[in-house]
């Protein structure tokens, strides 16, 4: 899930290993998980088909993947992680054909579809392209 890609950061001469995370790649592993576990789902919600299709879907996931207390891998593994809580957000597709979840960069507070996080450094967070000061 974790991608290593090489960026230029604007304040330094050098390139630096950042490590790269989809907001997508954790909402897929999330429902694969509620799939096989025995999450206690709501009344008309259900991932059988890794499909988020409606409004009510997609605040569940979104209680769930925001919520501390919720007993999950995924979600323990993206949190631990980080040294703050990192929440999620989402539209609607405007394509009609789903909903798309976004992290909240917590330095900038914007939705943003990737965060970056500087690889083999402890204690610094997963925060957006931007907040970090790195070149496409």
């Amino acid at each position: 899930m974790n991608q290593l890609y090489p960026y230029e950061n604007r304040s330094k001469r050098h390139i630096q290993q950042y490590v790269r995370i989809n907001a997508s790649d954790y909402i897929y592993d999330l429902l694969q998980e509620v799939n096989k576990s025995d999450f206690a789902m709501p009344k008309g919600v259900d991932f059988s088909d890794m499909r988020i299709k409606n409004d009510d879907e997609a605040s569940w996931i979104k209680r769930i993947i925001n919520n501390y207390e919720v007993n999950s891998q995924i979600v323990f593994s993206l949190q631990a992680s980080n040294q703050y809580w990192q929440t999620f957000d989402y539209v609607k597709s405007n394509l009609g054909k789903g909903y798309i979840f976004y992290f909240i960069c917590i330095m900038c507070e914007k939705k943003r579809k990737y965060l970056y996080k500087r690889f083999n450094t402890i204690g610094n967070n997963y925060l957006c392209r931007i907040c970090h000061g790195l070149n496409y």
